[in-house]
């Protein structure tokens, strides 16, 4: 699991926020992670964003998870924001091949 480029956004942004990575905040990563099917295209899309884009995408999902002190809803903010980085990326290229 450590070698999974979403898992380490993950431990980015929990160490950001100062959240313990405890084996039940584990163990629920990898239940949504499986739940959501993310594919090895949808992590390569995510490889894609620079690195300004990936610190952007990590500061804003620290700044919702602020507030936050129950382990699913951690869960649920940050695949939020992943997916719908993962959609974004993936109509950007749409758009790019469809427009020109």
């Amino acid at each position: 699991m450590s070698d999974n480029y979403i898992f380490s956004l993950f431990e980015e942004v929990i160490s950001k926020c100062d959240i313990k990575l405890t084996e039940k905040l584990k163990a629920l990563y990898q239940i949504k992670y499986n739940e959501l099917r993310i594919d090895l295209q949808d992590v390569s899309l995510l490889e894609t964003i620079s690195n300004d884009d990936k610190n952007e995408l990590v500061e804003k999902i620290s700044k919702k998870l602020v507030s936050v002190d129950e382990d699913q809803k951690v869960i649920e903010v940050f695949f939020n924001e992943v997916t719908e980085t993962i959609d974004y990326v993936y109509n950007l290229i749409i758009s790019k091949q469809l427009g020109g």
